[in-house]
């Protein structure tokens, strides 16, 4: 069932029937559309694929997950707790297809390609919804700030878990404008499967087109009786949960999840800790989640259109501390858009079902908040959902708050102003790591025996080395989380043996991460062992400067220093490699 005719469309005679060659004028403008779009976001496209085919460059978050399912030289995968948390803790649908995927090839390639196939999905569903909701110029508007924004194709690359959450978050807004609750059951289970929180999302919608707003609303569910709907809401939650509670099963090992009242004890959680504001309590309130939602969406990606008024205005970034000329740019078009928005509500039904998307959004977040952290970071749901919302009700808002005659004109204007103030090109956005100089270092770790386990300073350059050079790596950043207790602890425990170590004034502590953890090579930059200590989170910078400040009141001074003047294997400037393997052992 498709959405009601709008009685403000140009296109339509006054009786909503199709006026005289409108199916011509759509025809037309649909491609003269896609003609100016690729004009003026192809080549941030091209770029980002010119990117893309770097294996120099990547996402610094593939070093996290990605790393799990990249193949040895050997042919085994680089299995270790990292890497089988890391295994662990995404969907099924997904695991499986890096899995299945990296039997012929690499799953570095995967999630290079992984994210242009979805992004394709993404701008069909978007687009299809904009011209079931308005015009061509509507539909031209909602994929222009969709191409502009940095949101969308920055959360996709990498080809993480969280790359399907964009386009099932657009195909579920479609649905909702088709009117078809069929469908978005589908992309309930979908998300299940591959994207928990957009399954969540599409599940609360479902729930609230069939159960929450008028008959008349609901689409292909309009004629439904309260058994079907209420039966279809508990089929789809069944189905959600099938694949889900495994998942959860699956990470009990890891121990108990640690929440915001865990904080005192682990204070890797906290202001001073492992992660930003974004992802750590407190969180946000629901509507400073909505607000940050809709500013990020309308900052673009790649470079500026005009980039003295960009850089003006975007000086703090809402990624950061906004400034005062950003919030009052995205609250004037928030207000025009919100102005034009009933009128284009009380117009079309289509429009109204939309709004189940954002309304989940809504409940998520409140119920994210309350349950952290089972149902993951709270304002993801709103971060997902309200960039595909605002995409398709803004020029719509716009449109209809300059009525018929230049309803069009108004929607292309203010795209226009919002890609001439805060948006981009598309493309250079995502990859967010490029490795330049120490290329040397990697090439030499990666000819290490594949059995190897390398140790360092867990931040910089071992970041990357299970990604890299497919060997494991004792402790990185990226793998070292405090989502569960047990993780969370025995990462605790790695990085005291590893703070032991790097500051060692005798063989023990080395001993000890050779013998007892299994670490065959010790990366250190030279440098950590001058005056000042290097830093890393709460509550391990304590640990650093007191094991740091014993080593340099000890006479003896650094085991390693003493080690790296006679016993390196690799060189370059400060960074040294040390074979930990016991003198005379013929390993070198």
């Amino acid at each position: 069932m498709t959405s009601e005719p709008d009685a403000t469309d140009p296109a339509r005679s006054i009786d909503g029937a199709p006026g005289p060659g409108a199916g011509r004028r759509r025809a037309t403008g649909f491609v003269l559309g896609i003609v100016v779009l690729m004009a003026l976001f192809g080549p941030g496209l091209a770029d980002h694929l010119r990117r893309a085919s770097d294996p120099w460059t990547f996402s610094d978050d593939v070093r996290n997950n990605v790393f799990a399912f990249r193949r040895g030289e050997d042919g085994s995968l680089p299995d270790d707790l990292a890497a089988r948390y890391a295994r662990s803790s995404v969907s099924y649908g997904h695991r499986l297809l890096y899995l299945a995927a990296s039997r012929w090839v690499d799953a570095g390639t995967v999630s290079k390609v992984l994210p242009y196939l979805l992004y394709a999905v993404l701008l069909a569903a978007v687009g299809v919804a904009a011209a079931g909701l308005g015009t061509p110029a509507t539909t031209f508007a909602t994929l222009a700030l969709v191409l502009s924004s940095r949101v969308p194709l920055d959360v996709m690359t990498g080809g993480l878990m969280r790359c399907w959450g964009p386009p099932l978050t657009a195909l579920t807004a479609l649905a909702l404008v088709r009117g078809h609750a069929g469908l978005v059951a589908l992309v309930a289970c979908l998300g299940a499967a591959t994207s928990p929180t957009a399954g969540l999302l599409a599940g609360l919608a479902l729930a609230l087109l069939v159960l929450a707003v008028p008959a008349t609303d609901r689409g292909q569910a309009s004629s439904w009786g309260i058994r079907r709907r209420v039966a279809t809401v508990a089929f789809t939650a069944l189905l959600g949960l099938a694949l889900l509670v495994p998942l959860a099963l699956e990470m009990a090992p890891y121990g108990p999840g640690l929440g915001p009242d865990a904080v005192a004890l682990y204070p890797e959680l906290g202001p001073s800790g492992r992660y930003g504001a974004d992802d750590r309590p407190p969180y946000p309130a629901l509507v400073v989640a909505l607000c940050d939602a809709f500013g990020r969406f309308l900052q673009g990606g790649g470079a500026a259109w005009v980039p003295a008024l960009r850089s003006r205005l975007v000086a703090g970034d809402l990624y950061g501390a906004p400034t005062a000329p950003l919030v009052a740019t995205v609250g004037l078009v928030a207000a025009l858009s919100l102005a034009g928005l009933p009128g284009t509500l009380r117009h079309s039904s289509a429009a109204r079902r939309l709004l189940c998307l954002l309304g989940a959004a809504m409940a998520a977040h409140v119920l994210a908040a309350l349950l952290a952290p089972r149902l993951y970071v709270p304002q993801r749901y709103t971060f997902q959902a309200v960039p595909v919302v605002a995409a398709l009700l803004v020029p719509l808002g716009v449109r209809q708050l300059a009525r018929v005659t230049a309803g069009d004109a108004a929607a292309l204007a203010l795209t226009l102003f919002c890609l001439v103030t805060l948006g981009g090109r598309g493309g250079d956005v995502g990859f967010t790591v490029q490795i330049g100089a120490d290329r040397e270092i990697y090439e030499h770790l990666a000819r290490l025996p594949a059995s190897s386990t390398i140790a360092g300073w867990p931040a910089g350059i071992m970041d990357s080395v299970p990604y890299l050079c497919r060997r494991r790596a004792f402790l990185t950043f990226e793998t070292h989380q405090a989502y569960h207790r047990r993780y969370a602890d025995e990462m605790r425990r790695r990085m005291r043996a590893l703070i032991d170590a790097t500051f060692a004034v005798d063989p023990t502590p080395l001993a000890t991460l050779r013998d007892r953890d299994g670490v065959t090579h010790l990366l250190v930059d030279l440098t950590h062992l001058g005056p000042e200590p290097p830093t890393y989170f709460a509550p391990f910078d304590a640990w650093t400067r007191e094991a740091h400040g014993a080593m340099r009141r000890h006479p003896g001074g650094s085991e390693v220093a003493r080690l790296a003047a006679g016993r390196a294997v690799f060189r370059r400037g400060s960074i040294v490699v040390l074979d930990l393997a016991p003198p005379g052992s013929g390993r070198r």
